[in-house]
């Protein structure tokens, strides 16, 4: 009984076929976009994403390059890992799922403040050639704006889930890895 719900769930997705043709940048090292506002809710997404026209074999490999951000948060500085990014746009054709290329790639981070305070961000990029300071920023972490709990975490209870906020978590949910209707990965189209 089981290996034939494994069969009906985990069945190959047909008929996809996938343009990675990507177009690189030429541009000098700038400024592409920031989260552009002086404050950021806590717990909300802050973003930040540079060009750099430099082209890698492979930069999603860690040894060839790599982008991490150092922050300085109100209580600690950290270090936050960046990655390379590529915009698509999907198109379904004759039922199969094309994506294109939009745009030329960039290095990216993402972090989410969990303490009120000023946050400053410096991103460096590290390759063969050295150690490359990319863009400097900051940014005001507030209360005001959010209604995010904050991340879920083992309670005090170390039985029960929690937000940081100290309010309990109790997951329910289906269970939908996804839709194949020998159409893609367009699961959206099927909620």
């Amino acid at each position: 009984m089981l290996l034939l719900v494994l069969i009906l769930f985990f069945q190959p997705c047909q008929g996809q076929s996938f343009n990675w043709s990507l177009k690189p940048s030429y541009k000098s090292p700038e400024h592409v976009h920031a989260a552009g506002v002086t404050n950021v809710s806590l717990f909300e997404k802050f973003e930040e994403c540079v060009e750099w026209s430099k082209q890698y074999n492979n930069p999603f490999d860690f040894s060839e390059v790599s982008v991490q951000a150092e922050i300085t948060t109100p209580d600690k500085t950290m270090k936050v890992d960046g990655f390379y990014y590529q915009n698509f746009s999907r198109s379904v054709v004759n039922g199969k799922e094309t994506l294109h290329v939009v745009g030329s790639p960039y290095w990216c981070i993402r972090f989410s403040p969990t303490v009120e305070g000023n946050y400053v961000v410096t991103m460096r990029l590290t390759d063969s050639s050295g150690t490359h300071q990319l863009h400097n920023t900051s940014f005001q972490a507030v209360k005001e704006g959010s209604d995010m709990q904050g991340y879920i975490r083992i309670g005090k209870n170390n039985i029960h889930f929690q937000f940081d906020g100290g309010k309990s978590y109790f997951p329910i949910g289906e269970n939908v890895c996804w839709v194949n209707y020998n159409r893609g990965f367009l699961v959206s189209e099927h909620m």
